[in-house]
């Protein structure tokens, strides 16, 4: 045997040992493929509850938006009833300031009225006052 084919012997001796440590430290197909998919299971579980703890939190939170939102209506149409009727109150004792000669207070008064006041009015200030 040359050289060449003694180091091909000596390394395929080598590689078989390796080979067979590996498979001797490698742990079996069978429990590991089981340990596996319990593993899947059980993440597949906590996905599911976590899927629905968000469900849930979204549900609260949706309705208390849209439980605020319904008592500020509420509270704006109770506020809206409120200025309306206080736009239409009256003091008791209103009638007590309805004077007579009243619409002598709350009108302009005229001149046009009086007679013979065209003949002053159309006098020159000087005149009017002496």
């Amino acid at each position: 045997m040359n050289d060449t084919a003694r180091r091909d012997a000596e390394l395929k001796a080598l590689l078989n040992k390796a080979r067979q440590r590996t498979a001797e430290d490698a742990p079996q197909f069978a429990p590991m493929w089981s340990r596996s998919l319990a593993r899947g299971r059980l993440r597949r579980r906590r996905s599911l509850r976590l899927r629905l703890a968000i469900a849930a939190a979204l549900l609260v939170a949706v309705t208390l938006v849209v439980q605020s939102q319904v008592r500020d209506r509420i509270a704006f149409k109770k506020a809206e009833v409120t200025a309306m009727e206080m736009s239409q109150w009256r003091a008791p004792l209103d009638f007590l300031l309805q004077t007579p000669g009243r619409e002598w207070l709350e009108a302009t008064p005229s001149l046009n009225l009086l007679p013979g006041i065209e003949s002053v009015l159309s006098l020159p200030p000087e005149e009017v006052l002496p």
